[in-house]
């Protein structure tokens, strides 16, 4: 390679450095809750507080994700939101340092690994990098269990497989999308044709071994089989609708965020023209990387949240580095990143967290307990989720309403779990709905955002 290409490739990597740590440093140091962190906090500080996971808490998602996020409980009963998110942070770095061992498989130039891991970082840092979020875990885990694959793949040690299956089942009990890793690897296997029954079945036996370990545990309280598998499979709640996902959105439904998304990582476009050219050229990883990525995609089908392409942008830039090892392509490889560097840089500049955000929220909560007291039972039909965390208002209905987002629940289910001296906040147009329901009740009003919402108090 020319030296003046390394020589720029080594300062671009010392400008994504610099942006990378810029937005790790104000999010850490303005740190802004969102609807979802707020919730599943909520959930950690139950858990923490001795409550039982599925079997006392009624939730969708699987607990390894909000059970590290709130590691910090173990060291106060009310720890600082900054913490939390450190966890996080710390997830990403080590996502980071994976993505640069797996690129290292692919390839010897240890500068443009580099270069490729720390915009991956980056990647993740605009996309909701700046809240505390399930998808973190879960990626970190998918990439040990990929890495792991590879390794046993060159150094022919297949009893490690048993922890790739491991790890794939804690990329799943993060949350339910890290399974998807599982269908590559699960090809790839086939495809190698060595050992074939003796891998499938150390895979098979890792994966078991964490959801056995939970198992255990939650049989102690008499949960049976089928009901975890129902747990595990995200059904541990009963909504009136929907599945705890999203709601009658598609991939089409924010086009905006789409064409972000796309901005951000325009070096796609070229993939499918690399795939064509090369692929005959390619060795035998060409499969297991080209099905990683296109699984990966499988996660738009259930919402296209800003988050999720955090389970994607790994392996497209995985799947990116892999095909353009050709020495005609690869010097010219990293304009179209460089290009999505500039719209990354620019948007995540100009959308830094700032001080009034942050004193915003805490006005914000203020409102709310002047209200309502603190730890009272609430449900919110409206307001962000965020409060149940900054106002530590505790659920209506722990093991069957949780702290789910109401569009799930029909006014009636969540009226039926009332009990007097409980709260509902909803907006002024749903009022109407929820004094029908109501015998006995009093009301007040709080104004949030230029919009009133009545809370209201069984009595």
């Amino acid at each position: 390679m020319n030296i003046n290409f390394k020589f720029i490739v080594n300062l671009l990597t010392v400008s994504l450095a610099a942006i990378n740590l810029v937005l790790i440093s104000n999010y850490i140091i303005y740190p802004i809750i969102d609807v979802d962190s707020g919730y599943y906090l909520a959930m950690a500080r139950e858990i923490y507080a001795g409550k039982v996971y599925f079997h006392e808490i009624g939730i969708p998602y699987n607990p390894l994700s909000i059970v590290t996020m709130g590691i910090p409980y173990l060291f106060s009963s009310d720890p600082d939101y900054f913490w939390h998110l450190l966890v996080n942070m710390i997830v990403f770095l080590c996502s980071t340092k994976l993505i640069y061992n797996i690129l290292s498989f692919i390839s010897k130039d240890k500068y443009l690994n580099r270069f490729y891991a720390l915009f991956f970082l980056l990647l993740c840092l605009v996309l909701h990098g700046k809240h505390a979020l399930l998808e973190p875990l879960s990626v970190c885990f998918q990439l040990i269990a990929l890495w792991l694959f590879l390794k046993t793949k060159k150094d022919s040690k297949t009893l490690q497989i048993l922890l790739v299956g491991l790890f794939i089942a804690l990329a799943f009990l993060s949350k339910q999308y890290g399974l998807f890793i599982a269908v590559p690897i699960g090809i790839q296997i086939f495809i190698d044709k060595k050992n074939i029954i003796k891998k499938i079945l150390l895979l098979g036996m890792g994966f078991l071994l964490p959801l056995v370990v939970f198992y255990t545990y939650l049989s102690r309280y008499n949960v049976s089989l089928p009901l975890f598998l129902k747990y595990i499979l995200g059904q541990g709640l009963e909504m009136d609708q929907g599945n705890g996902t999203s709601l009658e959105t598609t991939f089409f439904t924010y086009p905006m965020d789409s064409l972000y998304i796309l901005l951000f990582n325009l070096y796609i476009l070229l993939v499918p023209y690399l795939i064509l050219k090369y692929f005959k050229k390619l060795n035998n990883n060409k499969y297991l990387f080209i099905i990683t990525c296109l699984i990966s995609f499988m996660v738009l089908y259930f919402a296209n949240y800003w988050h999720y392409y955090q389970y994607i942008i790994p392996y497209t830039i995985i799947l990116y580095v892999f095909l353009s090892q050709n020495g005609e392509i690869k010097k010219k490889s990293i304009i179209l990143p460089l290009v999505s560097i500039c719209f990354l840089s620019f948007y995540a500049l100009n959308s830094l967290n700032k001080k009034e955000n942050v004193e915003k929220y805490r006005k914000e909560t203020e409102l709310f307990l002047n209200k309502i007291p603190e730890r009272s039972e609430v449900f919110l039909s409206g307001p962000s989720q965020l409060f149940y965390y900054t106002c530590k208002f505790k659920s209506i209905n722990l093991k069957n309403i949780g702290y789910t987002f109401p569009n799930y629940l029909f006014p009636k289910t969540i009226v039926n779990n009332l009990k007097t001296g409980s709260y509902i906040v909803v907006s002024e147009k749903q009022f109407n709905i929820y004094k029908e329901l109501i015998e006995k009740y009093s009301i007040n009003e709080i104004l949030l955002n230029d919009k009133k919402y009545i809370v209201i108090k069984k009595e």
